[in-house]
C-alpha cells in the first residue's frame, strides 16, 4: 500500500510511505470452519494446499480390504504356509537341530 502526503506551507514538503499490507492464508476461524469435504495438506517445501477429501469406500479396490468385503489382516498369522519350522525340546542349552512340524 502506498500513502502520499503534500503539504503546501512556506518551503513545502512531500513524503511517500510505501508499506507492506496482507494477512494470513487462513485464519485458525477460517480453518476450523472448512466444509468437511476439504483437507489441508501440508507436504514439507512445498505451499500448503486446501483439497477435495477422497471417499475410500468409492475406490474400485475397497472390496479388498476389511471396510470392503474381505477378512481383516492379522499380523502374524500364518497362512498357505507349504511347511513350518519349529524347535524340539527346550530352549535352555545347545539346541542340536530344527524339526519340520
Amino acid at each position: 500500500m502506498n500513502t502520499y502526503g503534500r503539504s503546501f506551507g512556506r518551503n513545502g514538503n512531500y513524503s511517500k510511505n510505501d508499506q507492506i499490507t496482507g494477512r494470513e492464508l487462513m485464519t485458525p476461524d477460517e480453518v476450523r470452519m472448512l466444509d468437511n469435504q476439504f483437507a489441508l495438506l501440508f507436504i514439507r517445501v512445498e505451499r500448503p494446499v486446501k483439497d477435495l477429501k477422497y471417499d475410500l469406500l468409492k475406490h474400485p479396490n475397497i472390496d479388498m480390504t476389511s471396510d470392503g468385503k474381505a477378512e481383516p489382516y492379522i499380523h502374524g498369522e500364518v497362512k498357505d504356509a507349504a511347511f513350518i519350522i519349529g524347535l524340539a525340546g527346550s530352549l535352555e542349552g545347545e539346541v542340536s537341530g530344527a524339526e519340520i512340524a
